[in-house]
């Protein structure tokens, strides 16, 4: 319903409303106003009443149209709420995540003499491909193990290291590692009192 219909009919309403209290039509004299309908039988009422009566439907007719506006927009609105829910789901599966990763050589190593590959086969793809031909490495406590910053990885990509050490610029030997699937972590959630 136009918004120039529901001021109408609520201006209506009102006025009717107003109306049945006038002082003029509170004469002694009045006839009771008389409506029949066949199927539904005949109903006799006041004027007052029936003005009364008449201003009301008059007022709640815009309002009838306004909550049946607003029922219709939380449908929508809960609609949307459902896609934007479901598109963060969807997007949680592209989210790129950094982690460190602890290389272990099971034996000393120079980590100024090694240079390690970073290799990553998607869930889509057949083969690995060269995320980095020189990682960045950090020395750890441990000597025979190397820390790897991971990054630009999704959960359900495998990933391995392939470590080679020089000495000069002849390749002295080299290791592969173990295929790490990133993980999809869902936790569950447990009260604690």
């Amino acid at each position: 319903m136009p918004q120039f219909l529901q001021i109408a009919c609520l201006t209506v309403g009102v006025a009717l409303m107003v109306a049945a209290f006038l002082p003029a039509r509170r004469s002694q004299s009045r006839l009771p106003v008389k409506l029949g309908i066949d199927k539904i039988g005949s109903l006799e009422m006041d004027p007052t009443a029936f003005l009364l009566l008449l201003g009301a439907v008059f007022a709640a007719v815009p309002l009838f149209f306004l909550w049946q506006g607003y029922e219709s927009k939380l449908a929508e609105m809960s609609a949307i709420q459902n896609q934007v829910l479901e598109l963060r789901a969807q997007l949680e599966a592209f989210k790129e995540y950094e982690m460190n990763i602890a290389l272990d050589f099971h034996e000393n190593v120079n980590l100024a003499a090694l240079k390690t590959e970073i290799w990553v086969r998607k869930p889509q793809e057949v083969a690995p491909q060269l995320l980095s031909a020189a990682a960045e490495q950090h020395a750890t406590e441990v000597l025979n193990v190397v820390a790897i910053k991971l990054c630009c990885v999704n959960p359900g990509d495998q990933v391995f290291f392939v470590t080679h050490e020089f000495s000069g610029s002849k390749e002295k030997r080299h290791w592969k590692s173990q295929k790490l699937e990133i993980p999809k972590a869902n936790l569950t959630m447990e009260i604690q009192n």
